[in-house]
């Protein structure tokens, strides 16, 4: 199977995702896919500079005229609202004050801890070298969720992101020449070797299609990193859950194909709202949203988190061991992540070429960012609706609703 075929096999659904993008160019700057529309003059936009254009002046200027005439007639408060508000404030110090303890008394935390065998005691007998005041402030932090918590841990910065970093400022983290004799970058997972052909591992000619799968599994591989804090090899079974929660294609035995970058995306982003176990948020989705344009802005890239995948599969069907000895992983778990790793090494065969990818990959990329754009948008208009929400449920009524006649 020759190049020239493999960049025919994928060029309908590409040339689809074009036209589908040409419909909504900038009506600015007429380069970039148009993913806002102006809401006095319907005017397609891709960007803020173009919203902000010359071109559009005549408008924006209006706009803001609106906005400010509308900021300074809602800048008056009611004097029975300030008086509650002096209130809560007052309550406010008063409580914190009760809770406060006064720190010549209390030795220091790490102090505190200094005699206790972290390894061996149980929560209670850790907590209980806590103050009254630090153990609401950490029972506080649980129940807000894993949002609180992250103050306390060192966050990952995924490698997609810190290589882009190095790679623009000149700055690399250098290792061993690989097998092709090249320097490459150690932050970056190393792509599996000996990847063959498609037609060496399939006599079918595969799906168009396919090429949207790779965007729902990159989407899950990036949710799934962030989740574990790049932790990800300490419990590939874990790993490997997560990934089959957010992901319909690693998830099924059926074969499948989703119709657009759009619904591969949109798939991933309802697994994850709708999951309750990863107290998932619209910015979570959106965040993964973006970790897939890094990743797909690389041809090396997208093997080294598809090879990533793989090992993390590899790994779940052994328990990590190179043994083949695996008693404590059930018998279906084994059978499933064999599945999946299969189908990902399927998936690296299949954009494996070089040359096919490179027309194809900024194409994917345009499709994903614009599906980002529109999920801020949505995000935006969700937050101006429930700020109004918001406003019209704390306006007490003027009057009574019903009066008898």
């Amino acid at each position: 199977m020759n190049s020239e075929d493999d960049t025919i096999r994928f060029k309908p659904v590409l040339n689809d995702l074009l036209n589908q993008g040409n419909e909504r160019i900038c009506g600015i700057c007429h380069k970039q896919f148009a993913t806002y529309t102006c809401p006095r003059c319907n005017l397609k936009y891709c960007s803020l500079a173009c919203y902000k254009s010359e071109n559009h002046a005549a408008c924006t200027e209006a706009f803001y005229k609106d906005s400010f005439v509308a900021e300074l007639q809602g800048q008056k408060v009611p004097e029975e609202d300030r008086n509650k508000m002096l209130q809560m404030l007052k309550r406010f110090e008063k409580e914190s004050e009760e809770l406060e303890e006064p720190a010549d008394e209390i030795p220091d935390l790490m102090d505190r801890l200094a005699g206790i065998d972290l390894e061996q005691s149980t929560p209670d007998q850790i907590l209980s070298v806590l103050t009254p005041a630090e153990r609401e402030q950490f029972e506080a932090s649980l129940r807000e969720g894993s949002a609180a918590l992250r103050g306390y841990v060192e966050i990952w910065r995924p490698w997609w992101i810190t290589s882009e970093a190095a790679r623009q400022s000149l700055i690399r983290e250098i290792g061993p020449p690989d097998e092709v004799g090249t320097q490459r970058d150690v932050s970056v997972p190393e792509i599996l070797s000996n990847i063959k052909t498609i037609d060496k591992v399939s006599s079918a000619n595969p799906q168009e299609r396919l090429i949207f799968n790779m965007v729902d599994m990159l989407a899950a591989y990036a949710f799934m990193c962030r989740f574990l804090n790049g932790e990800i090899t300490e419990d590939p079974i874990e790993s490997a859950q997560i990934m089959w929660n957010v992901s319909r294609i690693l998830s099924s035995n059926q074969q499948f194909a989703f119709e657009s970058v759009s619904e591969a995306l949109t798939s991933c982003k309802m697994r994850l709202l709708q999951s309750k176990a990863y107290d998932s948020t619209l910015d979570t989705a959106i965040l993964a949203f973006k970790d897939v344009s890094l990743i797909l802005a690389s041809h090396h890239y997208v093997l080294a988190a598809l090879s990533d995948i793989h090992r993390i599969f590899s790994s779940a069907c052994t328990g990590g061991r190179g043994d083949g000895a695996t008693p404590l992983i059930p018998r279906t778990t084994r059978q499933r992540a064999f599945t999946s790793e299969k189908k990902v090494y399927y998936y690296l065969c299949l954009v494996g070429n070089r040359d096919e990818m490179r027309d194809a990959l900024p194409i994917l990329k345009a499709a994903v960012d614009m599906e980002v754009k529109r999920a801020e948008n949505d995000m935006e208009e969700m937050l101006r609706i429930t700020a109004v929400v918001e406003k019209d449920r704390s306006r007490k009524p003027r009057g009574p609703l019903v009066e008898e006649m």
